[in-house]
């Protein structure tokens, strides 16, 4: 992360617009939680490093850090109707796992939007699960994971 991001504490939850760049992408396993509460607003790039993370148990997840020198990295920008925005933000901070800081909610100035992104935790939590395999991707998961994951 860098200056153009800051990690956001629960006032996220009144941020209309949420940029998401893995499995919470159309025709992404995750997509459930926005398929019918968000409406899409187009495809979106943030320059960042995206990793893939294979978890014997709970198969491949993504991880970004953005950063404004890196690569961009394809991401989807959905907003989230007031009517149902906690929810729906109380629905992906449990998936991320917001409580535990292997992810972060950080704001992207540049899209008037937030991200899940990479947490401090995520890095000390990979180094010390030696069952856990991760390598930087190229900037499109969905891509990457259509291609049989093979980069």
């Amino acid at each position: 992360m860098d200056a153009s991001t800051q990690a956001l504490p629960r006032e996220h939850w009144q941020v209309p617009l949420v940029w998401v760049y893995g499995t919470l992408r159309q025709g992404e396993r995750n997509h459930w939680l926005l398929k019918e509460r968000a409406e899409y607003r187009g495809r979106h790039t943030c320059n960042g490093q995206l990793y893939a993370i294979e978890d014997p148990v709970e198969a491949l997840y993504p991880a970004v850090i953005l950063q404004s020198q890196a690569d961009p990295v394809v991401g989807e920008l959905f907003y989230l109707p007031e009517a149902v925005r906690a929810q729906v933000y109380r629905d992906l901070d449990i998936l991320e796992e917001i409580g535990i800081n292997l992810y972060q909610v950080v704001s992207l100035p540049t899209l008037d939007a937030v991200a899940y992104v990479a947490g401090p935790s995520l890095w000390q939590y990979l180094q010390t699960t030696p069952e856990l395999k991760v390598r930087q991707i190229p900037g499109d998961w969905s891509q990457y994971r259509q291609q049989g994951c093979s980069h």
